[in-house]
């Protein structure tokens, strides 16, 4: 007999759990996690649990082997507010390219603002501002209608304090299958070969260091109903020590005709990696788009998301803007 779409679902529910229940502890800490928030508002409002499903102009974030799928030519730009006078905005364009390929060019900015600076006495110096760049050159094929494979060429910018800064490169390979209707399973291998090249000004002296970044992996499955989707993805992340972390992402999204509204949540911290049982939870995620094409003639989707924070930092909220022209129209 044949394994139908639930059980699958069942399967795949099990299996993530019960990893990440006990050890889900990473985020900042390690070499590129300025570059792990979200890039667009679905994306947030899905706490990343998408996967197999990206967001509009903003696929090869999810996973490249979406990029296929694309009809037509999407434009797009986000803009994230956080605590702490944290930002992050993106930039980014993809095309489809007929019969079974699709291509994307994005831009990643995250920047803390007025730091201040001090000296080894304490004293205030000067306010200082921090920019992180990531660039995106992404590719996707579909040999067939049941697999698609999908390529990001990354490039990292670091511009630090007092002109010290850093450069370096990653791949990411993605898998997408689509085994039965309505069930779609994806896998990406995220920061292959990913390292970053300090330059830091000691006194008259230049030093260099290489910081490599955590190899990630990210599997997951979503599962379409008419009025909705529901996304579960596991995240597995191997450290320098080969001491490997795993967080569960969950969310579902639900369409009211030209509006969809986005409800989901990551895992913050697991049993076996708190000091006290208390501090096990989830990070709560949600938001809301709407698609003004359908009624308005307007080829426009714009979104809004808000994250509710890992350690009580406060929320941050991010808007959306994609403009989709599709050539087949």
């Amino acid at each position: 007999d044949k394994i139908s779409g639930d059980e699958l679902m069942r399967y795949f529910i099990l299996i993530f759990f019960t990893l990440s229940i006990l050890f889900a502890d990473y985020g900042g800490g390690y070499a590129g996690s300025e570059f792990r928030f979200a890039s667009n508002a679905r994306d947030l409002a899905l706490a990343g649990a998408n996967i197999c499903d990206g967001s509009g102009g903003y696929v090869q974030f999810s996973n490249p082997a979406q990029l296929p799928d694309l009809q037509g030519i999407d434009i797009s730009s986000s803009f994230l507010s956080l605590s702490m006078d944290r930002s992050i905005q993106t930039l980014s364009i993809t095309k489809s390219l007929p019969p079974s390929a699709g291509i994307g060019l994005s831009l990643y900015r995250s920047a803390t603002s007025n730091i201040q600076g001090r000296d080894l006495m304490n004293q205030f110096t000067k306010d200082l501002d921090v920019s992180n760049y990531m660039g995106i050159l992404s590719f996707g094929l579909a040999p067939s209608k049941k697999i698609a494979l999908g390529l990001n060429l990354k490039t990292y910018l670091i511009q630090f304090v007092d002109d010290n800064s850093a450069n370096g490169i990653g791949i990411d390979l993605g898998i997408r299958l689509k085994p039965i209707n309505d069930l779609v399973f994806a896998l990406k291998l995220e920061n292959m070969s990913a390292e970053m090249n300090w330059k830091v000004e000691v006194g008259d002296e230049q030093r260099q260091s290489v910081e490599s970044f955590p190899l990630n992996l990210a599997v997951g499955c979503a599962y379409y109903f008419s009025k909705g989707t529901v996304h579960l993805s596991q995240d597995i992340m191997n450290s320098d020590g080969y001491e490997k972390f795993y967080r569960t992402r969950i969310a579902s999204e639900v369409f009211f005709g030209p509006l969809a509204v986005q409800l989901g949540s990551y895992q913050n911290r697991g049993e076996y990696t708190n000091e006290s049982a208390d501090r096990f939870n989830f990070v709560v995620t949600g938001g809301f788009g709407i698609w003004l094409k359908n009624n308005w003639k307007i080829p426009l989707s714009l979104n809004y998301s808000f994250d509710m924070g890992r350690a009580g930092e406060g929320m941050g909220h991010m808007f959306t803007i994609n403009f989709r022209y599709n050539e087949t129209s």
